[in-house]
């Protein structure tokens, strides 16, 4: 009976997943008068447990968060102006994985939340990637995901898209 126990548990793990990414980051920041696009480096720690699987596919909800750390230079006047700092976007979602090989896998994620920066905002997400797995344990991952910063009522906001590589633990 214990040996079964055991045997179950560990059938039944591999349920969750924690990524851990980094990369390059493109973001249009209309907050800051005179900018425009500007490149800056990304973390990206996600959480994320599954909820349904199929033969083909597996349903997660996820818990991405991002942080991005930059310096931007903007004209002011005849000079220019130099801001230090970073954003934290935090957007809990839905992601849903196809998994067309056995070492290989696709998925679309999206999802809602906030973004820190100078002041709290509220914020969204969509993301496409991919997974190689590498044994049972570890996989390889590629992710292109975007944050939307609407800002009401100026009707101005942020776009911030990063493109991400690392590793992910499955257990």
């Amino acid at each position: 009976m214990l040996w079964f126990l055991l045997a179950a548990g560990a059938a039944s793990a591999q349920n969750n997943e924690l990524g851990l990414l980094i990369g390059p980051s493109v973001f249009h920041n209309q907050d800051v008068p005179g900018t425009s696009t500007y490149v800056t480096f990304t973390g990206q720690a996600n959480y994320a447990v599954q909820l349904h699987e199929e033969s083909s596919s597996r349903l997660y909800l996820e818990f991405p968060l991002l942080i991005n750390g930059a310096v931007i230079e903007y004209p002011v006047g005849s000079s220019t102006a130099t801001q230090v700092g970073g954003r934290l976007f935090f957007t809990p979602g839905i992601r849903w994985k196809w998994m067309p090989g056995s070492r290989w896998s696709l998925y679309a994620a999206g999802g809602a939340g906030i973004r820190k920066g100078t002041l709290l905002r509220a914020t969204m997400d969509v993301a496409i990637g991919g997974d190689f797995r590498l044994t049972r344990l570890f996989s390889l991952r590629a992710e292109a995901r975007t944050f939307i910063t609407p800002d009401l009522p100026a009707y101005v906001g942020l776009v911030h898209s990063s493109f991400l590589f690392g590793g992910v633990i499955h257990f």
